[in-house]
């Protein structure tokens, strides 16, 4: 009969010592034996994870949302700063980024209540924090848990430059954008490598233009506190413009008046920054985008620039007639300043020409009401409106040409 003693009869303090020495793979089928063994011997399991593995198990547990493994081994002092390569893409990781990234909020309450924890570490590729990571996938509940915590900064760069507050107008998270701004932390000023600010990339497409009212508010806001530069007032009137913000444009151009530059972009009144590399001013975008009352705003300013094309050559006038914008087109030939509808671009061709050539009787028709509409000129082609008219097979509109021809002759 066998009378060596069994595990089980050891003491535990033997067993507690004989664990330190087996090899982790070894310790693991141990803790598995029984319960007992489980409950004495799992905290140095863990142990032995955080000081010989690199706390792989905390990793694990963040990433797969396990918070009663990450208890053990926070209990083991794992090293919540230890970093490791999550993928092929996501290089550089601490646990805490991967519970943000990995949307696990609970995971994620765990790392952050340690007093050294650092809600900042950003990966090594992308240059995102939490937050940015977070805002980029749309995790709710991730942001404004990291938006309670004091130590994390709201207004770290990615290495686009871009902030978790430009990330979000960037992918239109309206609700996210909002919670940043009400936080109170972050900053709608800062610009990234490309020059652009939130504000520049909430208003630059015209979509979700009801949004862009609380970051136009934040803006106002610094200006009234005292941020009244040339370039932020700039800023703020450009962008305003676009984006149909009549009360705003007014108030700027009245109170500020001195530090804007109408025919500039939103980047200041340097005339080498634009509002982007097809150099359109504040009518332009607002012609383009049909804005009718920022268009009377801006047509009632002596220091606006009717003609200023962009770098096609395209007048505000030949914008709006490309976009069928047949309201912007009336206010620009209608009003006490008026466009002049002869200007032709860079292929040689007048807004009359192009309405013609998109087959639009309506256009035509608010065109041939400007003052100073010659229907004789030619195009690039060498081809009249009539000609265009005629070849493309639009009768009413060659219809209405010849009446206007016999009229004025």
């Amino acid at each position: 009969m066998d009378s060596s003693p069994h595990l089980s009869s050891l003491p535990p303090e033997l067993l507690v010592h004989i664990s330190c020495f087996l090899q982790p793979a070894d310790l693991n089928t141990l803790t598995r034996t029984n319960s007992s063994f489980h409950a004495l011997l799992n905290h140095t399991l863990y142990r032995q994870n955080a000081v010989a593995n690199n706390s792989t198990a905390l990793f694990w547990a963040a990433t797969h949302n396990n918070p009663r493994t990450a208890l053990a081994s926070l209990a083991a002092h794992a090293d919540i700063h230890h970093r490791i390569d999550a993928d092929a893409t996501l290089k550089g990781c601490t646990p805490l980024l991967l519970a943000a990234y990995h949307n696990h909020p609970a995971i994620l309450s765990l790392l952050l209540s340690p007093t050294d924890a650092n809600p900042n570490a950003r990966d090594r590729v992308y240059l995102r924090s939490p937050l940015a990571w977070a805002v980029k996938a749309n995790h709710e509940r991730i942001v404004r848990i990291l938006l309670r915590d004091d130590r994390t900064d709201v207004n770290l760069p990615d290495r686009n430059g871009d902030t978790p507050l430009m990330t979000a107008a960037i992918t239109k998270n309206w609700d996210l954008m909002s919670a940043l701004l009400l936080s109170g932390r972050a900053n709608p000023r800062l610009a990234n490598k490309r020059g652009a600010t939130a504000l520049a990339c909430a208003a630059r497409d015209g979509d979700g233009d009801e949004h862009v009212e609380l970051l136009l508010a934040a803006h106002l806001r610094l200006i009234l506190d005292g941020d009244d530069g040339a370039e932020h007032c700039q800023a703020v009137f450009f962008n305003a413009a676009i984006t149909g913000r009549t009360e705003i444009v007014g108030y700027l151009v009245r109170y500020f008046g001195e530090r804007l530059d109408p025919n500039g972009g939103r980047g200041g009144t340097d005339p080498n920054i634009r509002d982007n590399w097809q150099h359109q001013t504040p009518l332009f975008v607002a012609a383009a985008r049909g804005r009718g009352e920022v268009l009377s705003v801006l047509l009632e300013s002596e220091r606006v620039d009717l003609e200023l094309a962009d770098v096609h050559g395209t007048t505000p006038l030949a914008e709006a007639v490309s976009q069928c914008r047949v309201e912007a087109v009336r206010k620009l030939v209608s009003g006490r300043r008026k466009a002049n509808p002869n200007v032709t671009d860079d292929n040689g061709d007048t807004p009359l020409l192009r309405a013609t050539l998109l087959g639009q009787l309506e256009l035509v028709d608010a065109l041939l009401q400007a003052d100073g509409i010659d229907p004789r000129l030619r195009g690039g082609d060498g081809r009249t409106a009539m000609d265009v008219a005629v070849d493309s097979g639009y009768p009413c509109i060659a219809a209405r040409l010849k009446e206007f021809l016999a009229h004025s002759s």
